[in-house]
């Protein structure tokens, strides 16, 4: 009989192994590495069970070959989808995980850097007396949580880098077979350890159907789309969106009226309009602010202050979209209507102008300053109609300075000399940037050492060759000058300033004249010249890849001045 029980003891835990090892193998399905694979695999789950998968190629392309050695550097990417809903609908949470991985293969904004993710989905009322109208009455509401680099890149952190990726999420949900299931999605930005986004934004079905004609893989909805936005301020990011890629999504006046009637057919007899006098006022002062945040722009564009241009430019565009937020909530008279149109597609002209303005201040690129001036222009041309209409006096746009439409207008070109005095005032010096090249690599031979500096990847190493000239002396004091030092030096690129590595010729306090940079020349260092006296040497800068000195600038700091170059000839 003891036998007998314990053979039936066995068999109990023989079963139970079993069990827990097919459940374990079930579960296994769950976890599934992507490295590289561009095509939908299976992904299986148990009602109700939160989903994992792992993202492992969001930075490099399915085309290209991967080693076991990559596949261990590649950060991954680890995240959950589950169901708040009270029914069985993993089948439903399977397909938004499909369409949240095709997005993520196309994340070209902040999202690229996303570190982990968590998929939700909620059940929705579809009671017509209860239900929420945007939504359609469709069942399933679902939002996307990304936790990002907490060190976006500029462009990345812009409306434009969330907007972007967000975007090609809500795309592929309501463009799959859950769309017609889906009534809402929101997707939202955060940093580690965080709980409240730093960008959010949700999108209703109806908004959804709403760009459904108009809207591709190419194209993103811009901010004024969105059905809801949450955006935190501390965050610091910056307004700007791509204006040639966003789908057009303006507002226009919604009278309380609906008979658009002719000027002065309509009256107000219960008082529900604002006045044509307080109208006036009110544009009137919009426009102001408006001309005095592009006179600042344009002061700082003339001072070539790039930092302080950018800021004034995301200045006008949050003042823009706040003026033209004001406007859509005033009672406009119905003859009116036509006026504040007019007024209002002049404020986004300023919203594209501070964009444009914006970009060129921070990449130091000069097409998108023209741009923005032309639509300066534009919404000069929108606002003055406006005014026109009311019977007030219009803006002098001939009188009016814009930005300057060159970075550093008074740059030289290679090969150009840059003549300044010392301190003193008593001797006259000359610099010029007199040749540039770049390479990967260069030998550093010093002291009877050689060292192999190698960019890395994604970088490389430019040389310019820099000249100084003492051309004359003024007399009353000393005659020797001092030219200036390696840390004076910075190259410029794409909004962003990079330092001098050109390394010393000393070996501890004795000058090694022997110093080389194969296969450059001798580094450049400061020297003292006599009158007549000149100097030329060779700086290094580690810059990116895609480096362009077409788009390139030397800057020198000289103290009380500071002289710039382009780095390729006129």
């Amino acid at each position: 009989m003891n036998g007998q029980k314990l053979t039936q003891i066995g068999a109990i835990f023989a079963v139970i192994a079993v069990l827990i090892f097919l459940g374990l193998a079930i579960e296994g399905k769950a976890g599934i590495a992507l490295f590289n694979n561009s095509t939908n695999e299976e992904i299986s789950s148990d009602p109700g069970e939160p989903i994992s998968y792992i993202i492992s190629n969001l930075t490099r392309p399915a085309e290209v070959e991967i080693t076991a050695e990559d596949i261990q550097r590649i950060p991954k990417v680890e995240g959950t989808v589950l169901s708040n809903g009270n029914g069985n609908s993993s089948e439903y949470e399977e397909a938004v995980l499909n369409s949240f991985l095709e997005a993520a293969e196309h994340f070209s904004g902040a999202g690229a850097g996303m570190e982990t993710y968590k998929i939700e989905t909620f059940d929705l009322l579809t009671d017509p007396d209860f239900a929420e109208p945007s939504f359609l009455g469709r069942e399933k509401g679902v939002k996307a949580s990304i936790v990002y680099n907490s060190s976006p890149g500029v462009l990345e952190n812009t409306y434009w880098g969330h907007l972007t990726d967000a975007s090609v999420i809500a795309y592929e949900i309501y463009g799959s077979t859950t769309g017609k299931d889906t009534g809402y999605v929101t997707i939202s930005y955060m940093t580690d350890g965080k709980q409240s986004p730093r960008f959010q934004v949700s999108l209703t079905a109806k908004e959804a159907e709403a760009f459904s004609r108009d809207w591709t893989e190419d194209t993103y909805l811009p901010l004024s789309a969105w059905s809801a936005v949450t955006i935190d301020k501390s965050a610091d990011i910056a307004p700007y969106e791509n204006i040639d890629t966003a789908l057009p999504a303006s507002r226009g006046i919604n009278s309380l009226s609906s008979d658009a009637a002719a000027s002065g057919g309509v009256t107000d007899e219960y008082k529900l309009y604002i006045s044509k006098d307080d109208l006036k006022d009110l544009l009137g002062r919009y426009s102001t602010e408006m001309q005095n945040q592009i006179q600042l722009i344009s002061t700082y564009s003339a001072d070539s202050d790039f930092r302080g241009m950018a800021d004034a430019s995301k200045d006008m565009i949050n003042r823009a979209a706040e003026i033209e937020d004001e406007i859509t909530q005033i009672p406009i008279p119905p003859q009116y209507t036509d006026v504040a149109d007019n007024f209002l597609e002049g404020m986004r002209n300023y919203q594209y102008a501070g964009t444009y303005f914006w970009y060129g201040a921070t990449f130091t690129e000069t097409e998108p300053v023209k741009t923005g001036n032309n639509y300066v222009q534009q919404g000069f041309a929108n606002n003055n109609d406006a005014l026109a209409a009311l019977d007030m006096e219009t803006i002098e746009t001939d009188v009016f300075d814009l930005p300057n439409g060159r970075i550093f207008p008074d740059a030289k070109y290679m090969y150009e000399n840059y003549e300044y005095q010392d301190s003193s005032k008593r001797n006259d010096i000359s610099a010029k940037l007199s040749s540039f090249s770049c390479t990967n690599m260069y030998t550093l031979i010093q002291d009877g050492n050689k060292e192999r500096n190698v960019a890395g990847y994604g970088y490389k190493y430019i040389f310019p060759v820099v000249e100084f000239h003492h051309l004359g002396y003024r007399g009353s004091g000393s005659s020797r000058i001092t030219t200036p030092a390696t840390k004076d030096f910075a190259i410029i690129y794409n909004g962003e300033e990079y330092s001098d590595l050109t390394p010393s010729p000393y070996v501890g306090r004795t000058l090694d004249e022997t110093t080389y940079i194969d296969p450059i020349g001798y580094p450049y260092y400061s020297v003292k010249l006599d009158r007549k006296g000149e100097f030329e040497g060779v700086l290094i800068f580690l810059v990116p890849q895609d480096f362009d000195p077409a788009k390139a600038y030397l800057k020198l700091d000289l103290g009380s001045e500071v002289a710039v170059w382009h780095m390729v000839p006129y």
